[in-house]
């Protein structure tokens, strides 16, 4: 499958639960590895994407809580700010 974005565009990703959507979104972020195949953000391969530069680049909206274990210290302490 493949997927173009453009500078700006807002992609909606829907379907039934199971589907797929957030491992999908997941993987686009980085936080997932690809089970088969790639993923290229801008002709560059996610894998060798800092995470900063990844989040420079697309976001994502999940709807499931956020769990901490992947976040440092500070990460959970600049969340607090951004919610007041």
């Amino acid at each position: 499958m493949n997927i173009t974005g453009l500078k700006g565009q807002i992609i909606c990703l829907l379907g039934p639960n199971g589907s797929g959507k957030s491992t999908i979104l997941k993987t686009l972020s980085g936080l997932l590895s690809p089970i088969s195949g790639a993923v290229y953000i801008k002709g560059e391969e996610i894998t060798s994407i800092k995470p900063q530069n990844i989040a420079k680049k697309l976001s994502v909206v999940l709807t499931e809580p956020l769990t901490a274990e992947l976040m440092t210290a500070f990460d959970i302490a600049a969340l607090k700010d951004c919610m007041t």
